[in-house]
């Protein structure tokens, strides 16, 4: 199984001093054959993701699933 995240560039975010900012925002991630399968196990798993329409959204291929927490 391949792992992706998608990223969108709609929209736009706020700083801590609340500055707006365009910027890429994290819809998810998910795991696929491919990308396309991926997008749709992320759409099945966040349903609230289908009431946005997004029309700029990527994929970036994860080398695994594991996450790493910094401070």
């Amino acid at each position: 199984m391949r792992f992706f995240i998608f990223l969108t560039s709609d929209g736009s975010t706020n700083t801590a001093q609340d500055i707006n900012i365009d910027n890429l925002q994290v819809l998810g991630w998910s795991d696929g054959e491919d990308e396309q399968k991926a997008f749709k196990n992320l759409l099945r798993e966040n349903e609230q993701l289908k009431k946005h329409s997004y029309k700029n959204i990527s994929a970036m291929e994860l080398k695994n699933s594991r996450q790493y927490y910094l401070r």
